[in-house]
């Protein structure tokens, strides 16, 4: 889905919106419309999440066993994408913990779980298509 390094910016706003910019690249956008982060693809087709100076946060690439993973600006690996025994999508660390586990909601929403199963937020749909990330109260 998205990336989760925005997740440690979702603190400073209660919700962050995805769209579409001019040149087809997905944005997030934090409450005030400022925009926190640029998904961009690289040279050889990965997509990467770049901060507003240019500078990458983090690429996606596939592992061997054809998981996503993410690896920060110096090739590190620090997440893993994988699918656990019920289908959803869980985020492990590099250390191979599970830190974020995607679940569909009654409503087709995706929530965002911790790994304890406390929910972060919902991924929704506004009136215009775009997805927001509604952080929960908790």
């Amino acid at each position: 889905m998205f990336a989760l390094i925005l997740l440690g910016y979702s603190g400073f706003s209660q919700n962050i919106t995805y769209k579409k910019d001019w040149q087809g690249n997905v944005i997030a956008v934090d409450g005030r419309g400022n925009t926190i982060a640029t998904q961009k693809s690289d040279w050889q087709g990965n997509t990467t999440w770049e901060d507003n100076s240019g500078n990458t946060i983090k690429t996606q690439k596939q592992d061997w066993q054809g998981n996503n993973t993410w690896e920060n600006n110096r090739g590190q690996t620090i997440q893993t994408e994988k699918r656990d025994w019920q289908g959803n999508k869980t985020v492990e660390n590099d250390k191979g913990q599970t830190e974020y586990v995607y679940k569909k909601d009654w409503q087709g929403n995706t929530t965002l779980e911790d790994k304890n199963g406390r929910l972060i937020g919902t991924y929704k749909k506004d009136w215009q298509g775009n997805t927001v990330f509604e952080r929960s109260p908790n």
